[in-house]
């Protein structure tokens, strides 16, 4: 995600059922370097209900000034989760498109 992050044009991150959700856990600091792309998509990661949701929450709340669009799609996403988003969602500016499908 690093090498990603740092290739000078890439601007669109698609990472579909590669479980990020535990890579998350394990490392959280790739949140952050994940919220830097202009377009994220995250669908069908097993993410929600683990904690990753809240990670992402919290990175969402400081107003990354990269992330327009995070497609959170097909994830196990619940009550709480929701809540995290919501709250996150209060402070952020920069997100245009939220998918939680």
């Amino acid at each position: 995600i690093e090498a990603a992050r740092k290739h000078p044009s890439l601007r669109y991150l698609e990472l579909k059922h590669c479980d990020i959700a535990q890579a998350m856990l394990f490392r959280p600091e790739i949140v952050p370097s994940l919220l830097s792309f202009e377009a994220v998509l995250l669908d069908n990661n097993g993410i929600g209900g683990c904690g990753a949701l809240s990670l992402i929450s919290n990175c969402l709340a400081t107003d990354p000034p990269g992330v327009r669009s995070l497609k959170l799609d097909h994830n196990m996403l619940n009550d709480e989760d929701a809540a995290w988003i919501a709250n996150a969602l209060k402070t952020n500016t920069n997100l245009d498109d939220l998918s939680l499908g």
